[in-house]
């Protein structure tokens, strides 16, 4: 009996048709189809999203803020002015940013020549700036060195001026300096602008000064000796028996010192008599209290 039962199982299965085959075949070719239209919308969606983005970084607004931005802006035209402006498509306008130029500072020395030759030369154009020059070659020492002259007012009510170069008041030799060959100072005072081969003398001492090796004293009087003089005042002329002995480079002659000189109220009064001459160093900034007082170097002993 058990065959049997075998045999009726075997009969109730369902038998593989043509039609059954050609369903499955149908449904599958609809998976595929469905699984392409999915693929071909995400690729039109990543086309779109691509194109959008694309299309953003052409068509957004750039923020412009500065001149160099301007000028890298579409759509900006640049203006023919000084300092240049620029002008964006929405009109904002930026102006270039111009350094303000330092001045070309020439030597010292050679601004001495410069200077001087024009001083010399017959072709110095008629006009203020050659008034000026004749009048005052030491502004136009310091135009040439790029300095701009400026009045100052001292506290007696006193004006002066002074060559200011980059903000700062020039400390350097000067036209007259240059002009005289020399001026005051130690081995630690050696002004800026001081040609190489200018020398010093009398350091350590209180008449120490830099000068120009060409300078030859040959016989002088130093600090504190008398110079002589060979004008007679007697005749009002020359006495040729007598030598002249001026005062060493850097001296200059003042009265001899009198402690009559100068009033407990600090008042120079005559003193009868003739006062002889000294050589002194008067005009350093230094009141040498043995030689000097406020009545015969008043510029140092003020």
């Amino acid at each position: 009996m058990e065959p049997q039962l075998e045999k009726t199982e075997e009969q109730n299965l369902p038998n593989e048709t043509p039609l059954n085959q050609n369903n499955n075949a149908v449904n599958g070719r609809k998976k595929i189809s469905l699984i392409e239209k999915i693929f071909a919308l995400w690729l039109i969606l990543t086309f779109l999203i691509c194109g959008y983005i694309i299309s953003l970084k052409f068509t957004t607004h750039t923020e412009v803020a500065t001149y160099d931005e301007c000028l890298k802006a579409k759509g900006s035209m640049i203006q023919e002015s000084y300092p240049q402006r620029c002008v964006t498509k929405d009109g904002q306008i930026f102006t270039q940013q111009v350094e303000p130029e330092i001045p070309n500072i020439m030597n010292a020395e050679d601004c001495y020549k410069k200077v001087q030759k024009d001083l010399e030369s017959s072709e110095c154009p008629q006009g203020a700036d050659c008034m000026a020059m004749y009048t005052d070659p030491e502004s136009i020492f310091c135009t040439c060195m790029g300095g701009e002259n400026i009045t100052k007012e001292q506290m007696s009510g006193d004006t002066y001026m002074v060559c200011v170069i980059n903000g700062e008041e020039y400390t350097g030799v000067n036209f007259q300096e240059f002009s005289q060959g020399w001026y005051w100072g130690d081995v630690d005072q050696k002004k800026p602008g001081t040609p190489d081969d200018w020398v010093l003398s009398g350091s350590g001492t209180r008449s120490s000064y830099w000068h120009k090796p060409s300078i030859d004293e040959g016989e002088c009087s130093k600090i504190g000796e008398p110079p002589v003089d060979n004008f007679d005042l007697t005749t009002g002329k020359t006495n040729p028996n007598i030598e002249p002995v001026p005062c060493c480079i850097s001296l200059k002659p003042i009265s001899k010192k009198q402690d009559a000189n100068l009033t407990d109220n600090n008042i120079c009064v005559t003193v009868e008599g003739v006062i002889n001459d000294i050589c002194s160093p008067c005009g350093n900034g230094v009141c040498d209290s043995e030689y000097e007082d406020l009545c015969n170097c008043p510029e140092d002993c003020n």
